[in-house]
Parts: structure tokens; sequence; C-alpha cells
């Protein structure tokens, strides 16, 4: 492919190496965000992930608080990013100031206890005052209370989150 002088060549190359970049990285599930290879892990405003066969064809992404860092999984299902206290107690969360409630889940309901994130970085998004429940039984749930503040696109295989601008 002619490059010089050729922008939507230089784009398409640029793009290219950022999906590789990014399918190394989004599959590994868990990863430091100096290790994880992941360009927007700098505070870029683009994420591009991957769905994992090994896992039900589902799509994860790095998340991180208080430079603590786990992977969770996307659900457009979940009204809010929520967690298990375990994982709480591990990014740091306090819950002191929380509200306790009540979630419902597909399987029933749940006591859960309702706070907001200051800061939150999820596949190198950043965004603050992010609602969470505490309460679920293992792992994250990267919810709507994340994923309606950013632009989300999907096809074959690959989902696109862009913050906006």
């Amino acid at each position: 492919m002619k490059t010089r002088g050729n922008p939507a060549a230089h784009l398409s190359m640029l793009l290219a190496l950022v999906l590789c970049i990014g399918a190394s990285a989004f599959r590994e599930g868990v990863c430091a965000n100096e290790s994880c290879g992941n360009p927007a892990a700098a505070g870029n405003r683009m994420a591009v992930l991957y769905s994992d066969s090994k896992r039900g064809d589902h799509y994860f992404a790095p998340v991180t608080i208080n430079g603590k860092t786990a992977s969770g999984l996307i659900d457009t299902g979940a009204t809010t990013v929520a967690m298990s206290p375990q994982l709480a107690k591990m990014f740091g969360i306090e819950m002191i100031e929380g509200k306790m409630g009540t979630s419902s889940t597909a399987n029933g309901a749940l006591s859960t206890t309702h706070i907001v994130v200051p800061l939150i970085e999820i596949a190198g998004i950043e965004m603050r005052d992010v609602p969470v429940s505490v309460g679920i039984s293992d792992g994250i749930l990267i919810g709507m209370s994340f994923l309606r503040r950013v632009n989300v696109s999907m096809a074959a295989g690959t989902l696109t989150m862009s913050a906006p601008r």
C-alpha cells in the first residue's frame, strides 16, 4: 500500500496497529495499567474490545479504581456498575457513606450498597462520579451507569467505546 503523502493510508495503518495492540490487551482479562498494552490506558477517549470465545463470546474490559485493576464484564442489562464486596475492598472503596438498598437481578433481589465512585477508568476511558452498586456475589459488571456516558458500537465480535467530545 502506498502511504507516502496519503492520509487515508496512514489512518488505516494506525487503526490496524491499535486493533492489534487492543486485541492482546483485552484478551488478558486482568492487567495493570502499565502492562496492559492498551494505548487508551493513558487516558485516550476510545477503546476497542473483542469478544472472548473462551468465555461465552462476552466482552471484558479492565476496570481501574484507585490504581487497582480487575477485569469486568460489559453488561447492558445492569443498571449500574456492580461489584462484589471483596472487589470493592480491593479497590479501596469506602462504603460508609453509601446508601443501603436492594437491587433486582436475574437471580432475584440482593441487598446492596449504592455509592458514587469519584473516578473510574474502564478500558482507558475515565469517568467521574459513577454510581456503583456493591453486593453481587462475584466479579464486576460494567453496567449502564458507565455505558450510557460513552458511545458504544458493536460489529462482528468487536465492541468499540468512545468518550463523547
